[in-house]
């Protein structure tokens, strides 16, 4: 599945023998609430759209690590996180490198 959102998209790969999907999230908005709540919204869409056409691939959502050091660490955003988990990988820009999966 690939969904070309501009500058955000959504991969197909694998870790390992695990099938994975990747929605990349930039939060480049204006406000942090709204880009949580638009990236929160299109996660669960892809979400159970995996559920139903590919059930054995799991949904991750990459940010930076700024990103997920300055919106997931909000206490509003881990409230809900431990209501709703969401898989995360968090990534460094300039290596382009996985530095922490969350899930």
């Amino acid at each position: 599945m690939g969904i070309d959102l501009g500058a955000e998209r959504l991969l197909g790969a694998a870790r390992g023998a695990e099938r994975i999907a990747v929605e990349v999230k930039t939060f480049a908005g204006l406000s942090t609430v709204r880009e949580y709540r638009d990236a929160w919204g299109q996660y669960d869409i892809y979400r159970m759209v995996l559920e139903e056409t590919q059930p054995d691939r799991k949904l991750y959502l990459a940010v930076t690590a700024e990103v997920h050091r300055e919106v997931f660490g909000l206490e509003a955003v881990q409230m809900f996180l431990r209501k709703r988990p969401m898989f995360r990988l968090v990534v460094r820009v300039d290596t382009e490198e996985v530095v922490e999966w969350i899930g």
